[in-house]
């Protein structure tokens, strides 16, 4: 039996509770370059969780109850992954290896599925007798535009960094324009009422619609009319980011009417707005004994740009870096993951450089935010500890997605190392400068033999040591500091050699 269709696909992801028990996602840190991600999700036979009445599965009992039966091929929705490239993704269901569908039919199946919450939440308004008003008419006109259609379309398509397939100069240069992002960012934010959308950032073509542009003119859907194109920005972008607001008043507008069904219709639909923005789903086709329970197993590599020392120029910034570089720590640490696909989530977090561990910050290891910055760890069960992050919720209300924040840093025999030989280098610069012209007035080479003999040997030993990759990360800005010292050293040395402020003598 083959279930590989849209209907029985949008019936999956239209409550993924009915079938994932729980998610279970392991996040290895071992580098500066990448992550380890592994996803568990253990899930229900498929046919214990729809409501025969719904017909969703289409499966006559005879099927399930024959010789072989209850064997169908599925195509399921199995994770949400970052707009960012992937390395090395396995996908394992019910233990066999299988393949994720391509991005252009996943991204295709999401967009239609944004589309079809859009038309639900037109039929609860019409159900609960608000077919009269006017979000029940600009929803049915909207869902409608092409120029939305094409939009979502081009949203869901969206991946960071610009492949050369899609590359195009005018409208590159017109979405990376300062003062195109400056205006629409005003004039969406002007239109919507609050701070919602910034068209500066290049991770999020929610928050940043401009992003889906280049995208649109690369739509291709199979048998179809042919799309909406931008052929002239100054024309075309505004009509539909028109649409766009159009869409997004109203989901706002319905999630506070009266009726409850509405109101939840309208959250789920702007949910599933936000999260396209920044996550693409992937899909796989498996062949599944519907009668059985299962366990789908992916793995995959990730780069990572969170563990970077801050960059920032001002005031506040440098001394974020100079903190940052004398107590050899990342303060801006922590994956983005999702947390509300099963019935229950959990998420582990482990360091797996042995000289590397968390840093306490405020009591405890870890901080969790959602996407509007607020603090969620007070309802979570959670142990955290040096080099293991743990966080669980089966709370029907948890966040969809979290951030999760920590602090990292070298263990303390590394930390106190780097100090002690910064120490030795900075009391041989006192020596060397305050106490010649103080004390001395004049060195002879044993002098500076003293002096320079130990800071060169332990910052060499220091420079050379064979550190890992992380540990290197987070220590390179004082191991800079003390080279860079060092070096002024013998620079100092050589020109009092050279103007005859070291005696060759013995005095």
């Amino acid at each position: 039996m083959d279930l590989r269709n849209n209907d029985t696909l949008f019936a999956l992801m239209d409550d993924m509770y009915k079938w994932r028990v729980r998610s279970v996602e392991r996040i290895n840190y071992a580098s500066t370059l990448w992550i380890e991600r592994t996803r568990i999700l253990h899930a229900n036979p498929l046919t214990n969780n729809f409501d025969p009445a719904d017909d969703v599965l289409n499966i006559h009992p005879a099927y399930l109850s024959g010789p072989g039966g209850g064997d169908a091929w599925v195509r399921l929705p199995l994770a949400a992954f970052p707009k960012k490239p992937l390395l090395d993704l396995h996908i394992e269901v019910a233990e066999k290896p299988v393949f994720r569908i391509p991005r252009r039919i996943s991204d295709d199946a999401s967009a239609r599925y944004l589309a079809r919450r859009v038309k639900k939440l037109i039929e609860e308004l019409k159900s609960a007798g608000l077919g009269d008003i006017g979000s029940y008419e600009r929803l049915q006109e909207v869902i409608q535009n092409e120029k939305l259609l094409a939009f979502l379309a081009g949203m869901c398509k969206f991946q960071t960094g610009v492949p050369y397939q899609v590359q195009d100069g005018d409208l590159r240069d017109y979405v990376e324009e300062k003062s195109v992002q400056e205006h629409w960012t005003g004039k969406l934010n002007e239109e919507w009422g609050e701070q919602f959308f910034d068209c500066s950032v290049v991770d999020n073509a929610a928050l940043n619609p401009l992003l889906t542009l280049q995208w649109i003119n690369k739509i291709s859907w199979d048998g179809e009319a042919e799309p909406f194109r931008i052929n002239s920005p100054d024309a075309d972008v505004p009509a539909m980011l028109n649409a766009v607001m159009t869409l997004l008043k109203e989901l706002r507008h319905c999630q506070s009417v009266e009726n409850e069904k509405v109101r939840a219709a309208a959250r789920k639909t702007m949910g599933l707005y936000k999260f396209l923005g920044r996550f693409w789903v992937a899909l796989a086709d498996c062949k599944l004994d519907l009668r059985e329970p299962f366990i789908a197993t992916i793995s995959e590599m990730r780069t990572t740009d969170d563990i970077k020392l801050s960059q920032d120029t001002n005031a506040a910034g440098l001394w974020r870096q100079a903190k940052s570089a004398l107590l050899m720590r990342d303060e801006n640490l922590g994956p983005v993951v999702t947390f509300k696909d099963a019935k229950a989530n959990e998420v582990s977090i482990r360091i797996a450089d042995p000289n590397v561990e968390m840093s306490r910050n405020g009591g405890h290891f870890v901080t969790v935010l959602n996407d509007h910055g607020n603090d969620v760890t007070v309802h979570l069960e959670e142990i955290d500890q040096k080099e293991l992050i743990f966080i669980y919720s089966a709370e029907q209300q948890r966040d969809r997605v979290v951030n999760v924040g920590f602090i990292l840093h070298p263990t303390a025999s590394i930390r106190v190392i780097n100090w002690v030989v910064l120490g030795i280098v900075l009391f041989t610069t006192f020596a060397i400068v305050a106490g010649w012209r103080i004390f001395v007035r004049k060195l002879n080479a044993p002098h500076v033999a003293l002096l320079l003999t130990p800071s060169t040997f332990a910052t060499s030993l220091l420079l050379v040591r064979d550190a890992s990759a992380l540990s290197r990360e987070l220590t390179k800005r004082i191991r800079f500091l003390t080279a860079g010292i060092l070096s002024f050293l013998w620079f100092l040395a050589i020109a009092y050699y050279v103007f005859n402020q070291i005696s060759l003598g013995i005095e």
